[in-house]
């Protein structure tokens, strides 16, 4: 009885495993595949196929949700939050790292239905982490599902991620794909591709063979990314591909439709600029930003050569103020004025002067000061000289003295006879010397510099008696 009961145990484990052997072998044959389909539209655009990858789990083609709704607000993110991620550390490299955030497919116009396999790129030199969301197209209330986790690994044209549009929060509809890269210094960088439609309640129609018109790709640079205002910015398009018009948004209400624009931002804030270029193929987009700070206020200085000096005085100041100022203002202290930025200047009277240097920007408005002395003219003391009529002659001898004294002299003190008394304050006296000998005759000149003297030698003679 025992040993009975042992055989339909055992005949029971072999039919439990049979049947385990023949539903893996069915589940097997049921792989299946997700597909791009190009919506009917005049650019003709070329399908898309993607197999799933081997050993993935299968999905259904076409599901029916009903009633078709966009999902609330509770299960999206509005508001794009950096997700916390351990910087990796930065690998030296002798090639550039190019920049490139770029959904190449699907493109605008195509049909999905199934898992989608997203192609594109997701690098940049400051590379930190990417993430791939939908949501609907249009997207007014900014709603933003996940298709992948924070990926930490950059992507160059190559696959994104796997977008599974057979869900619940997918209906079939338009949505649209966004591409958020996070940089390393806090910017993010954002690319969508809209108008895909999601078809999983009806066969996707068959590709054709018409041929592919690549989607143009959008990239710009700029000459720098931060300044004070008024900030002016050059816009470089680097797109590639087919590309019929450009289509510049600033940020601050301005716009352009130039290849290359140059924009003036006047006012302090961060602006995003993002760039739309259209082609046959599609369109692509692509986002940077700008940020603007408040100048701050001048800081005025000059130089002054010389600081002092007898008058006439001029003065040569150099304008050495720092920081963004438009219009210079000098105020001499004598009632002249000057706008010029480095001016001279000539104090004519003897006093001390306070210079002022006042400077305007966009950032305000400051002053500096500096003194200015300016002293009487030192004059330098008359250089006396004369000249004698004759130098000898008898008694009477009458002799004219030449006067050849220079510098500014205000009295001549003569003395013709050596005795120390003052016989003469002409310029050019004449004197009779009526006894004989030899008289050394002293000319001393006075001035405000100071005084000088010199003499000469005069003989008078007793006549001979014939």
């Amino acid at each position: 009885m025992r040993q009975r009961f042992g055989r339909l145990y055992l005949l029971f484990l072999f039919g439990m495993l049979a049947a385990f052997v023949l539903s893996a072998c069915n589940l097997g044959a049921g792989d299946t595949e997700a597909t791009l389909t190009p919506a009917p539209s005049a650019t003709g655009v070329a399908p898309t196929r993607t197999l799933l990858p081997d050993g993935a789990i299968p999905t259904q083609a076409f599901v029916t949700v009903t009633p078709p709704q966009f999902p609330t607000l509770s299960q999206a993110t509005s508001v794009a939050v950096f997700p916390t991620a351990q910087l990796p550390p930065v690998q030296p490299t002798s090639t550039p790292v190019p920049v490139s955030i770029i959904i190449l497919s699907p493109v605008p116009g195509n049909i999905a239905s199934g898992n989608v396999q997203v192609l594109g790129s997701a690098i940049h030199p400051n590379f930190l982490q990417y993430r791939l969301e939908y949501g609907p197209d249009p997207n007014p209330s900014n709603l933003w599902f996940p298709i992948t986790s924070v990926i930490q690994q950059p992507v160059l044209n190559g696959s994104l991620g796997i977008w599974n549009t057979n869900t619940a929060a997918s209906p079939d509809g338009v949505y649209q794909l966004r591409l958020r890269v996070f940089l390393r210094d806090g910017r993010q960088e954002i690319t969508t591709a809209g108008n895909i439609h999601i078809r999983n309640q009806q066969p996707t129609p068959q590709p054709t063979n018409t041929q592919t018109i690549p989607r143009p790709i959008a990239a710009f640079t700029q000459d720098r990314t931060s300044g004070n205002a008024p900030l002016v910015i050059r816009f470089s398009n680097l797109s590639q591909g087919q590309i019929s018009s450009y289509s510049w948004e600033f940020g601050d209400t301005g716009n352009s439709n130039q290849a290359n624009p140059v924009h003036t931002y006047q006012s302090p804030g961060v602006y995003t600029v993002t760039l739309r270029v259209t082609g046959p193929g599609g369109t692509a987009n692509v986002s940077r930003q700008i940020n603007v700070t408040s100048p701050s206020a001048p800081v005025a200085s000059f130089n002054v050569n010389p600081t002092s000096g007898e008058a006439p005085l001029t003065v040569t100041f150099t304008n050495t103020t720092t920081g963004s100022y438009t219009t210079s203002l000098w105020d001499f202290g004598d009632g002249e004025t000057s706008t010029s930025n480095s001016p001279s200047h000539t104090f004519d009277d003897v006093g001390t002067y306070n210079v002022i240097l006042q400077v305007i920007g966009p950032g305000g408005t400051a002053q500096a000061v500096r003194q200015i002395t300016v002293e009487n003219p030192q004059v330098p003391a008359p250089v006396a000289g004369f000249t004698p009529s004759v130098t000898s002659g008898n008694v009477p001898l009458t002799v004219t003295f030449g006067n050849t004294t220079t510098g500014e002299t205000t009295m001549f003190l003569w003395d013709f006879d050596g005795d120390g008394i003052t016989d003469s304050t002409d310029k050019d006296p004449t004197y009779v010397f009526q006894n004989p000998g030899t008289f050394e005759v002293l000319l001393t000149a006075l001035g405000p510099g100071g005084q000088s003297s010199t003499t000469a030698s005069i003989t008078a003679s007793q006549p001979v008696n014939a």
